[in-house]
C-alpha cells in the first residue's frame, strides 16, 4: 500500500512538473509573439477594462524617471484646447491604470516625498505603498548580492501573488524590481495574474544595459523593453526593444 501510494505521489509530481514546464514555455511564447506583433506594427487587442498596475520605485534618479513616466501617462491629452474635455480625457486616461500601487525598498527615504510632490501630475494610487528588502544596495558586491536577492525574492512573494496580483508591472532599473518581476512572471505562469511587464531602461544608459535590465532581457520575461537612445537599439535591439520618445530628453 505504501509503495503504491508513493508511486502515485511520484506520478503526480512528475505530471505537475511537466505541466508547469509546458505552461512556462507557453507564456514565454506569448511574450515573444506579442513582441513580434509590435515589431511588425500589427494591431493588437485593446483592453476593455482598467489594468491593476504595480510600480516599483528605486529612489533617487530612478524614482525621478518613473515619476516622469507616470506623468506622461496622465498628460497624453494636455495639448487639447478645451479644458473640460481635457480633464475628462485625463480622468479617463488615469482610470486605465487602476488600482495603482507602489513598491519601494525598506531603506528608501525619499520616494514617498517625490510622489507627494508630483501627486497632481501622476495617476492617483490606491493608497498602498508597500515596502520590501532591497535586493542589492549601491556598491554592494555581486557575490553578497546573491544572498540578499534571494532573501528579497522570498520576502516579496506575498506582495505580488496575494496583495496586488498586477495586470501590469512598470519597472525602470533598480535592483529592487528584480524579485517583483520574477514573482509577477510566476503569477502569470500560474494564472494568478495577467502579469504583463514593461521595463524602461534608465535614461543614463546610453550604450550598455543596467544589470537588472540585462538579467530581465536575458530571461526574456519582459513584454516590452524601452530604451531612450538610438545607440541602445543598435547594440541591444530585438523584437521587444523599442526606442521611446524620451519624456526626459524632450521635456
Amino acid at each position: 500500500m505504501a509503495i503504491s501510494q508513493l508511486s502515485w505521489m511520484q506520478s503526480n509530481a512528475i505530471t505537475t512538473f511537466v505541466l508547469l514546464v509546458l505552461r512556462t514555455l507557453h507564456v514565454l511564447h506569448q511574450i515573444r509573439r506579442g513582441s513580434g506583433r509590435r515589431t511588425k506594427n500589427k494591431r493588437t487587442k485593446l483592453r476593455t477594462k482598467p489594468a491593476k498596475t504595480l510600480v516599483v520605485l528605486g529612489s533617487g534618479g530612478h524614482t525621478t524617471e518613473m515619476v516622469k513616466l507616470l506623468s506622461s501617462l496622465s498628460n497624453n491629452n494636455s495639448n487639447k484646447d478645451n479644458n473640460s474635455k481635457n480633464n475628462n480625457s485625463r480622468n479617463k486616461n488615469n482610470s486605465n491604470y487602476q488600482p495603482l500601487s507602489y513598491v519601494i525598498a525598506s531603506s528608501d527615504t525619499t520616494s514617498i516625498d517625490r510622489l507627494n510632490e508630483h501627486a497632481a501630475s501622476i495617476p492617483p494610487h490606491d493608497g498602498r505603498i508597500l515596502t520590501i528588502p532591497r535586493a542589492r544596495e549601491v556598491g554592494q558586491s555581486y557575490l553578497t548580492s546573491i544572498l540578499t536577492t534571494l532573501y528579497s525574492i522570498a520576502s516579496t512573494a506575498h506582495i505580488v501573488l496575494i496583495q496586488t496580483r498586477p495586470d501590469l508591472l512598470l519597472l525602470n532599473g533598480p535592483g529592487t524590481c528584480l524579485p517583483i518581476a520574477i514573482w509577477t512572471f510566476v503569477g502569470r505562469v500560474l494564472g494568478i495574474c495577467e502579469g504583463k511587464i514593461i521595463f524602461c531602461e534608465s535614461f543614463c544608459r546610453v550604450e550598455t544595459l543596467s544589470l537588472t535590465g540585462w538579467i530581465l532581457r536575458s530571461c526574456r520575461i519582459v513584454d516590452l523593453f524601452l530604451v531612450h537612445w538610438e545607440e541602445m537599439v543598435g547594440v541591444h535591439g530585438g523584437e521587444n526593444c523599442v526606442l521611446v520618445e524620451s519624456f526626459i530628453r524632450h521635456s
